[in-house]
């Protein structure tokens, strides 16, 4: 599933773990899931493992991929180029554009790495209220943003 501020999921002012690990938890309790296996990667890993510590009554089985259960704490500097960077992904105009045109805007502002392109390109969706004709961002970069 997408997790909130993602793909097609909802999306929120916060982020935190604790509610996106609820968020999956409401999911499996709308399917009529008791107990289930998790997989997450990356942020999702740290979702599954909030999740996991939360409620380890309703999870038979955890794989994290690509992030350790450990607490660490990054500097200054290392947050702020992250944000840096989500702030150059935010301030391409690619929104009201041809799904070409907004492919093509992201190449240019990240020549130097095609395969961070085509990431970045994953998060464009066409949007519904054009008839499908022009595009849109899925993830709420705003909410990312605040709550790195």
């Amino acid at each position: 599933m997408d997790l909130r501020n993602h793909g097609e999921a909802d999306h929120h002012e916060s982020m935190t773990y604790k509610e996106m690990a609820e968020d999956v938890l409401r999911v499996a309790d709308q399917r009529d899931i008791e107990k289930f296996s998790l997989l997450g990667h990356n942020m999702g890993a740290k979702v599954a493992m909030t999740l996991s510590c939360l409620h380890p009554d309703r999870v038979s089985c955890l794989i994290s991929m690509d992030t350790a259960p450990l607490s660490f704490s990054q500097s200054q500097k290392t947050i702020q180029q992250t944000v840096n960077h989500l702030n150059d992904i935010r301030s391409l105009s690619i929104e009201g554009k041809t799904r070409k045109t907004a492919i093509e805007i992201i190449q240019n502002k990240f020549s130097k790495d095609i395969g961070i392109a085509n990431f970045i390109a994953s998060n464009v969706i066409y949007d519904p209220e054009s008839n499908n004709t022009k595009v849109k961002w899925c993830i709420n970069l705003d909410a990312i943003i605040n709550n790195i």
